[in-house]
């Protein structure tokens, strides 16, 4: 028997798939960059090694080219640690909140 208020069928699958393509916060740790180079959407992209590892992830390395603010480019140096979201279904699907 269900619990009362707890989604079923239609809704149930709804509200696994919506949780499966949540993004998954962790933590990135740098191991090594490149040089940052221009890129036409304005912000310079680095090509940088990183070991990302979460509460819900097994930790892992991968290599990823991402575009850093020009006022963020000095803090993406070996060792630095960043926070940072990753694509469930793609685990090179980086993703870094610049904050100011």
């Amino acid at each position: 028997m269900r619990e009362v208020g707890q989604p079923m069928g239609v809704f149930k699958d709804i509200k696994e798939l919506h949780a499966a393509a949540e993004p998954i916060s962790a933590v990135a740790r740098v191991i090594a960059t490149s040089r940052p180079t221009s890129s036409s959407a304005g912000d310079p992209t680095m090509r940088v090694k990183l070991n990302i590892s979460g509460a819900t992830i097994e930790s892992y390395e991968v290599i990823v080219s991402v575009p850093v603010p020009p006022c963020h480019v000095e803090d993406v140096v070996p060792g630095a640690l960043l926070a940072a979201r990753v694509d469930r279904a793609n685990p090179k699907g980086v993703t870094f909140s610049w904050s100011d």
